[in-house]
């Protein structure tokens, strides 16, 4: 085949690394973007969206990562929460789910008015973050415009 020409994917590197590679006397597959790393394969599933809850509700947050192992940590209005599922400076946040199924689940408890605020899912150690979600709060003396 001639240098720069297709391979019969249509891809011209793929065939030119190939090439270089029979040169050098060594015999390689043409990497796979997607088992470059770790990371590459790391994507949020579930991500949080915007609720509204009563005062005195219970609420869950979705955030599920696929294809990850490290660190994962919920953010309130910008500020870290903290790690790991028991969330000692918030009694009423914990994470639900298991990293073996990639869910890290924020739960509050009991919501109060001053849990009113924007949450965020970060796999920190793949450098992601999921979209933002608002978290209304009513107080009970309010009715929701569009009860969850």
């Amino acid at each position: 085949m001639a240098r720069g020409a297709e391979d019969s994917s249509g891809d011209t590197n793929a065939t030119i690394m190939m090439e270089h590679w029979a040169a050098c006397g060594t015999s390689r597959a043409v990497p796979n973007p997607h088992s470059l790393s770790p990371a590459a394969q790391t994507r949020f599933v579930e991500e949080p969206e915007d609720q509204t809850v009563v005062a005195g509700q219970r609420i869950v947050l979705s955030c599920v990562v696929l294809n990850y192992s490290g660190i994962v940590q919920w953010t309130k209005d910008g500020l870290a929460l903290g790690m790991g599922q028991g969330l000692k400076a918030w009694p009423r946040y914990r994470i639900v789910g298991t990293a073996d199924s990639g869910q890290y689940n924020l739960e509050i408890s009991d919501a109060e008015l001053s849990d009113d605020a924007v949450y965020e899912c970060q796999a920190t150690e793949a450098a992601l973050r999921s979209r933002r979600a608002k978290l209304t709060v009513l107080s009970k003396k309010q009715t929701p415009l569009n009860p969850p």
